[in-house]
C-alpha cells in the first residue's frame, strides 16, 4: 500500500473513532440526565406546592425516566458494561420511589379474620355517559359491587338520579346495613359498611366540589376504627386536553411542545395547590387520631409520586405498596394511565393482596381493593 492510501485510511479510521466517541458521549450524557431527572421527580414530592408549584406535575413523568434508565441498563450490559454503573446508581438511589410507583410483592394469601376494603370511582355509575353501551356499563358496576363481598365500600363520583336507575343503585346499596353519602354540588361520595357507623365527621378544606368524610365504625363491643373516604381535586383535564396530551405523546414533532407543556404545567400546578390543602387537612386529622386504627380510601387524583401521597404516607402505609404487584394503573382514559386510587392504613393494620382490578373497566377508573387484618 502506498503512503498516500495508508494516510487516507488512517484519516477515515480517525473520523470513525471521533464519531464513535461523540455518539458515546451523547449516550452517556443522556443516561446521566435521565438519572438526575428520575431522582428529581422522586424528591419533588417532598416540596410543598406552595413553595414550588412547577414541580406539582413532575411526578407524572416519573415512569418515562424510569423506563429510560432501565433501557440504558440493558443497553450498557450488552454493548459497554463499563457504563452500566450510571443506571445502577440511579436505580439504587431511587429505589424507594421506584417501589412506591411499582411495588413487587410475592403473593401472600389473606388469613382468616381480615376485612375486605373496596374503593371505586364509579363515574356517576355511567348514567350520564353518551356511550351507546352506558346502560350495560351501569349494570356491570352494580353487579360488580353486588358480588364484591367487601365489608367496607368507599365510592367516589357517586351521584345518581332518584328514578328507576336510582332505585336499582339503592337496592344494591341496601345489602350493606349501614350507608351514608355526601352531596358535593353535582358530585358526591358514598360509603357502605357492614359495621355500624357511630360517628360521621366531614374534614373541611377549601374545595366545595370535592370532599373527605371520616366515619367511626364499631367492629365489636368496644372496638372502633376510623375509615376516611376521599375525593380530591382533579387536574380538570378536559376531553380536548386529553386529546392534546395524547397527540403530544404520539406525534411530538407536529405540535408546539413548548407552549403545550407550559399549558399543562400551569393547569396541573393550580390543581396541585388545591390538592395540597386537602392533603394537609386530611393528614392533620389523621395525626390527631394517631391512636386509632385508620383506613383511608379514595381517588386522590394524583400519582403516587406526588406531594399528596407523600404527605399522607408520612402517617399511613400504602396498602398497595405493601402488598400489591406492578404499577397498579387505576385511571385509564384517553391515553393517560396513572394510579390515582388508593387504600392507605395506619400501623395497626397489615395488608394482603392489594389489587387494582383492571378487568372491571366500566368507569374511567378501575376499582382497588385489599384485605386488612389488625395486628
Amino acid at each position: 500500500m502506498s503512503p498516500k492510501k495508508k494516510s487516507s485510511g488512517n484519516q477515515q479510521g480517525g473520523l470513525f473513532r471521533s464519531t464513535g466517541r461523540f455518539l458515546l458521549g451523547i449516550l452517556v450524557g443522556a443516561n446521566v440526565v435521565s438519572v438526575v431527572l428520575l431522582l428529581l421527580c422522586g424528591y419533588s414530592t417532598m416540596f410543598h406546592p406552595k413553595v414550588c408549584s412547577i414541580l406539582v406535575g413532575f411526578g407524572l413523568t416519573f415512569p418515562v425516566y424510569l423506563a429510560v434508565c432501565l433501557f440504558f441498563l440493558v443497553f450498557w450490559a450488552i454493548f459497554s458494561a463499563r457504563f452500566i454503573w450510571i443506571s445502577i446508581v440511579g436505580l439504587v438511589a431511587g429505589f424507594g420511589f421506584i417501589r412506591t410507583y411499582c411495588p413487587i410483592n410475592l403473593p401472600d394469601p389473606h388469613p382468616q379474620g381480615c376485612i375486605k376494603v373496596l374503593s371505586y370511582n364509579v363515574k356517576g355509575f355511567c348514567i350520564a355517559d353518551r356511550r351507546s353501551d352506558a346502560a350495560e356499563q351501569f349494570r356491570r358496576i352494580l353487579d360488580y359491587l353486588r358480588k364484591s363481598q367487601a365489608d367496607i365500600v368507599c365510592l367516589q363520583e357517586y351521584q345518581y338520579w332518584p328514578d328507576q336507575l336510582g332505585r336499582q343503585v339503592e337496592e344494591v346499596r341496601n345489602r350493606w346495613p349501614y350507608h351514608d353519602s355526601l352531596q358535593l354540588g353535582t358530585n358526591a361520595i358514598g360509603f357502605w359498611s357492614r359495621y355500624p357507623i357511630i360517628k360521621r365527621e366531614r374534614i373541611r378544606f377549601s374545595s366545595t366540589a370535592h370532599g373527605s368524610v371520616a366515619y367511626t365504625l364499631r367492629l365489636g363491643a368496644s372496638d372502633t376504627i376510623i375509615v376516611i373516604n376521599n375525593h380530591f381535586v382533579s387536574n380538570a383535564i378536559s376531553a380536548e386536553d386529553k386529546s392534546l396530551y395524547k397527540n403530544m405523546v404520539k406525534t411530538p414533532s407536529e405540535v408546539n411542545m413548548k407552549s403545550n407543556m407550559g399549558y399543562f404545567v400551569r393547569k396541573v400546578g393550580r390543581a396541585g395547590l388545591r390538592r395540597s390543602d386537602q392533603a394537609d387537612s386530611v393528614a392533620s386529622y389523621v395525626e390527631r387520631h394517631a391512636d386509632k386504627p385508620i383506613i383511608l380510601c379514595g381517588d386522590l387524583n394524583d400519582s403516587p409520586i406526588a406531594y399528596a401521597h407523600h404527605r399522607l404516607t408520612r402517617s399511613l402505609n400504602d396498602a398497595y405498596v405493601s402488598s400489591g404487584f406492578g404499577p397498579g394503573i387505576s385511571y385509564h382514559e384517553a391515553g393517560m394511565y396513572f394510579r390515582l386510587d388508593n387504600i392507605l392504613c395506619s400501623h395497626h393494620w397489615k395488608s394482603y393482596t392489594a389489587t387494582v382490578d383492571a378487568e372491571m373497566d366500566a368507569s374511567d377508573h378501575y376499582p382497588i381493593f385489599c384485605f386488612l387484618k389488625k395486628d
